[in-house]
């Protein structure tokens, strides 16, 4: 058994009640509990804190519990077979998708899903454009790329439609005096290029264009 003499105050109780040992103050931190102090070990002990300090300096660092969080591993997306992926290649087809929505849902790029669908015997669906809601279009001066993606087409069959129409390019991108001048206000604002572009409805070719030609003016 250890026992530890201490100084001070801890002689007189040590002279009357022999020294404080290691398995005393163990005994009084079970009986207290782990948050048992220094000064509430030497009370139940009925000896000074000097005493019980001087044994707690033998005893080994107390143990901390430490509850530490199961790791979660990342989630992997569910990769598809091929025989699943070209079944659901057909079945979002007879829904009447295009292939560039079904690339999307199948983790393939548009040409890569076109080419595959083509391989499986399914033909692109065809959407049947008015040729008023492309002039109409065209008036309010969008973009190839715009028009595109509104109408769920490519860009290749907007062209096409636009020579057949008789509607240029170059009428495409001409800027009205309004616009051109809603552009230069943007800027001196200190809107950036990709704003403008959003704002109105331009490439960013077409808008440094436009910007360049009115600080020449």
């Amino acid at each position: 058994m250890t026992m530890i003499e201490s100084s001070g105050g801890g002689q007189f109780a040590t002279a009357r009640r022999g020294g404080v040992t290691v398995e005393d103050v163990r005994d009084a931190r079970a009986a207290i509990g782990r948050r048992a102090t220094s000064s509430m070990v030497a009370s139940w002990l009925g000896r000074s804190v000097a005493d019980v300090r001087a044994v707690e300096g033998a005893l080994p660092p107390p143990i901390i519990a430490v509850r530490v969080q199961p790791q979660v591993r990342p989630h992997k997306p569910v990769r598809l077979t091929l025989a699943e992926r070209d079944e659901m290649i057909r079945d979002l087809h007879s829904q009447g998708l295009f292939f560039k929505q079904i690339a999307g849902r199948v983790g393939m790029t548009a040409k890569a899903t076109g080419f595959r669908a083509g391989q499986l015997g399914l033909k692109p669906h065809r959407r049947e454009v008015c040729p008023d809601e492309l002039r109409k279009l065209h008036a309010d001066g969008l973009t190839y790329q715009q028009i595109a993606d509104q109408l769920g087409i490519t860009v290749a069959s907007v062209r096409h439609r636009m020579t057949a129409l008789g509607l240029s390019r170059r009428q495409l991108s001409r800027w009205s005096p309004e616009d051109a001048a809603l552009a230069c206000e943007l800027r001196a604002e200190g809107k950036s290029i990709q704003e403008i572009m959003a704002r109105c409805g331009r490439t960013k070719g077409s808008v440094l264009s436009v910007l360049h030609r009115s600080r020449a003016a």
